[in-house]
Formats: structure tokens, C-alpha cells, sequence
């Protein structure tokens, strides 16, 4: 991009997008964390929830086993209605949470998305289950009957005990299996999280090498040309292409400047209005690219003759203004020696033309109110005076 090359692309506009696309991708890997996390805190809920409920499981077997041992140890049927009161009890959450644990219950908390491992082990265990239902339903129901024999109550209470064993071993395996399971399921959410840290990590490293140091790139090259742009139109703003010396508007400026300290010092101050004398003539006969030499040239000359206090400024075409911090007397020297830097450089550098020059002088009082536009037209007319009197004499910037 060139110095006063606007960008394709509005460089906020390309800001915009990149920073937006960085953002967006941190924030869906950082979604993806908070999810990962939020899973495994739920899934850790339902999973001690499960092995909860199938734990109590394995111990409503063994109440189950241990109320038929009081029913059979009972002496009469008085002696039996309170355990079996408790064991029809029992049998309901026994029978209750079995379905549960298989189908999910919203009482129980839990959901009956179970592994096909899980469920053969159900399928394992549901003849002991089966068996032990039924024989406790039946001592339930029998051990309050008046014709029930002791017989039939031992019976029924061995068949329990018979498959309180069996029933255990495989509930044990259940809850083993489901709190494998819940570790699987831990272990795969926090290598997941771990990617996704990873992911993240790798991201920003990626945004900062690909998106946001060559965005910074970009942006120190816009700013850098666009202060090359600004500082280029500021010049432009306050200095004569041509010529090198302060243009009109920058000259104005300074020259009211120069007023105002020249108020408030109540020191002198002179204007010196010069025009170069055959700038048509020159342009006319030799072209505007020789008349531009020939301005070139003057104002050169016309740069070399002023203090260092001093300040020249280009007015138009082919007039200068010199602005001095002196009196008139002070003045006259410097034109003076504006006029002897040109017959030198007349003497040494012989061409097709030869500088001339007209100029008026004069000052500014102090404690006058007068503006800088009186003060340049009073300097125009004085040096008008001038220029009448040379075109009188037919001088032509033209060499013989």
C-alpha cells in the first residue's frame, strides 16, 4: 500500500472479522468444556444414585432372608404378624426397585439406560430373583393362614435362603459393573476435558500466531503509512511544493503570528514584498517547466539571504513575502543583499534568463491595529512602484 493508497478493506472491518472468528472459536471449545464438566457432574449424580440403589437392593435380599427366619422361628401366628407385615413391606421395594433398576424410575432417581452388559447380568440373576419373590410372596400370604404347617414355612424359607446366596454374588457383580462403568464414563469426560484444554490452548496459540500478529502487523503498517499520509499532507499544508518555502496559508499564518509578538514586545517588525520580475516572459518563450527553474532558483536565493529569525513564504506565482524582526533601515539591507545574491548568481551561472525583481517595504507599528492583509497590501503597492518602473525601462529576464 502506497502512502496515500487507501486500504481495500475498512481495517476495523477486518479487525472485526478475525477478532470475531478467534472469539468464537475460544468460546465454543470453552462451551465444550463447560459442558464436558456439567456432564460429568450430572453423570456423577446418576451414577452414585445407581450403585446407591442397587446396593440397597442387595441388602433388601438379606431383610428379605431375615424376616423368614423370624417367621419360621415364630411359635404361633400371633408371633408372625409383625415380621410378615415387614416383609410384605420389604417385598414392595424389593419388587419396586428390581423394576426400577431395569426400566428407571423418576422415584428412584434413576434412568434404566443400562449397558448390555448390565442387562446380561440382570438376565443372570432374575431366576434367583424370581425365586426368592415368589417364595416370600407365598410365606407372606401362608404364614398367617390358619391350615399353614411348619413344614410348609421351612420349605419356603429354605427355597429363600437357597437363592439369598446366589442373588447376592450376582448383585455384588452389578454393582461392580456399574461402578466400572461410572469410572469409564469419569475417565472418558476428563480425557475430554483435557483435549478440549488442549484444543484451547492450541487455539489461542493459533489465533495469536495466525490472527492477531499479523491483524497487529497490519495495523502497525496502516498506522505507519497513514502517519507518512498525515505527516506528508501537514507539509503539503504548510510548505511550497515548488519551492521548499512556506505557502501562502501557513505564511499568512505565521505572519500574524509574528504581529502578535511584535504587540506584545513592542519590537520592530518589517514586511519586504518581492516579485520576480518576467515570470511570463520566461514561460512564454521557454516553457512553464523553465519558468518552474526559474521560480525555483529565485526563491533559493531569496532563503539564502534571510536571518535565521526570519521567515519567507511564497504568496503566489512568482511573489515572496520576506517577514523581519527589524526596522525598515534593517529591511533595505536585507533586500539589499536578496539584490546582490541574484547579480552573483546572474554572474556565475549564465543561462537563457537572468533573475530581476521588484519589491516594496513596510512596517508594522506596534500599536497599530492593523491586520496582516493592510500590511501585505501596503507592501504590494510599494513594491508596484517598483515594477512600474522597470517595465518602463523594457528589462526582460531574457539574455542577448
Amino acid at each position: 500500500m502506497s502512502e496515500f493508497e487507501a486500504p481495500d478493506v475498512d481495517p476495523s472491518v477486518a479487525i472485526r472479522r478475525r477478532y470475531t472468528l478467534a472469539l468464537s472459536l475460544v468460546a465454543l471449545l470453552l462451551a465444550g468444556s463447560q459442558v464436558a464438566i456439567q456432564l460429568t457432574l450430572a453423570r456423577g449424580d446418576d451414577d452414585s444414585r445407581l450403585i446407591n440403589v442397587s446396593g440397597r437392593q442387595r441388602m433388601l435380599c438379606e431383610e428379605i432372608a431375615k424376616l423368614a427366619l423370624e417367621i419360621e422361628e415364630a411359635p404361633d401366628v400371633s408371633g408372625r404378624i409383625a415380621p410378615v407385615k415387614e416383609l410384605y413391606e420389604a417385598l414392595m421395594i424389593f419388587q419396586g426397585t428390581h423394576r426400577g433398576l431395569l426400566d428407571g424410575s423418576a422415584t428412584l432417581g434413576v434412568d434404566g439406560h443400562n449397558s448390555p452388559q448390565i442387562l446380561a447380568l440382570y438376565s443372570k440373576l432374575e431366576p434367583s430373583y424370581r425365586v426368592i419373590l415368589d417364595a416370600a410372596s407365598s410365606l407372606r400370604v401362608r404364614a398367617v393362614a390358619p391350615d399353614v404347617t411348619a413344614t410348609e414355612i421351612r420349605d419356603l424359607t429354605a427355597k429363600i435362603m437357597g437363592k439369598e446366596g446366589e442373588f447376592l454374588i450376582s448383585m455384588d457383580t452389578v454393582v461392580w459393573r456399574y461402578d466400572e462403568e461410572a469410572s469409564q464414563r469419569r475417565s472418558f469426560i476428563r480425557n475430554l476435558e483435557y483435549l478440549l484444554f488442549g484444543l484451547t490452548i492450541v487455539a489461542l496459540m493459533m489465533e495469536a500466531l495466525f490472527i492477531f500478529r499479523p491483524a497487529e502487523k497490519y495495523l502497525s503498517r496502516y498506522f505507519q503509512s497513514l502517519h507518512r499520509a498525515m505527516a506528508k499532507l501537514r507539509e503539503q499544508a504548510t510548505y511550497d511544493s515548488l519551492t521548499g518555502l512556506y505557502n501562502r496559508g501557513a505564511g499568512i499564518l505565521l505572519l500574524e503570528h509574528e504581529m502578535d509578538k511584535a504587540r506584545r514586545a513592542s519590537s520592530p517588525l518589517s514586511l519586504v514584498f518581492i516579485d520576480l520580475d518576467g515570470l511570463k516572459t520566461v514561460n512564454d518563450n521557454l516553457g512553464h517547466d523553465e519558468g518552474d527553474r526559474f521560480i525555483a532558483g529565485f526563491a533559493k536565493i531569496v532563503a539564502g539571504a534571510i536571518r535565521s529569525g526570519d521567515m519567507a513564504f511564497r504568496y503566489g506565482g512568482d511573489e515572496f513575502i520576506l517577514v523581519l524582526n527589524c526596522d525598515i533601515p534593517q529591511a533595505e539591507n536585507i533586500a539589499t543583499r536578496v539584490r546582490a545574491l541574484v547579480d552573483e548568481a546572474n554572474t556565475q551561472k549564465p543561462g537563457a534568463w537572468a533573475f530581476g525583481f521588484s519589491y516594496g517595504i513596510t512596517s508594522f507599528n506596534p500599536e497599530s491595529t492593523a491586520t496582516a492583509d493592510l500590511l501585505l497590501a501596503a507592501a504590494d503597492e510599494a513594491m508596484y512602484t517598483m515594477k512600474e518602473e522597470h517595465r518602463r525601462s523594457g528589462r526582460s529576464p531574457l539574455r542577448n
